[in-house]
């Protein structure tokens, strides 16, 4: 069952894999990195938290990395690419380094379908905006070992890539 993904957290507890709606992220202008304007952008996000469990224990770290999760219906509305089958099984098959799928989730009042996680968009927020978020109280889905841990290596993956000037020819 697709639901195995996941389970329901009511708690203020942060774990990697942890699924937020709504996350505002700030985004400075270019105005305001130049001094020339005190304007920010704040973009809210669904989000999934790629901070390891460990650094979110206790506190550890003021900071919490998070990126965005999209529906695949959504993404497919932005790009055609996503409604064929030869990219999504590339996407599947986690050969696409900058994006990674988590499975349907079918927990009744919690239903979400495939979501991509974009790793080319990864923000930072403060810890305590994201504990304030947990404790509200309101149900929010967590990803389960081991797909948590799965998503950490896709992330890992990306972030690790290492670009060559030049590579072996091809064994033509």
């Amino acid at each position: 069952m697709s639901n195995n993904w996941y389970e329901l957290v009511n708690d203020d507890s942060l774990e990697q894999g942890d699924i937020f709606k709504e996350v505002n992220v700030v985004i400075p202008t270019t105005e305001l990195l130049n001094g020339d304007s005190d304007t920010i952008d704040v973009i809210a996000y669904d989000v999934i938290i790629l901070t390891q469990s460990c650094d979110l224990d206790n506190s550890k770290t003021p900071w919490v990395q998070v990126t965005p999760i999209t529906p695949l219906s959504e993404m497919q509305k932005i790009s055609e690419v996503f409604g064929h089958k030869k990219p999504l099984e590339s996407l599947r098959r986690g050969h696409e380094a900058k994006y990674h799928l988590i499975n349907e989730c079918t927990i009744s009042g919690y239903e979400e379908e495939i979501c991509l996680v974009d790793f080319r968009n990864v923000f930072t927020v403060p810890f305590n905006y994201i504990k304030d978020k947990a404790s509200i109280g309101n149900n929010r889905l967590r990803l389960k070992s081991p797909y948590k841990e799965h998503l950490s290596q896709a992330y890992a993956k990306f972030f690790m890539r290492v670009g060559l000037p030049s590579d072996i020819p091809s064994f033509r």
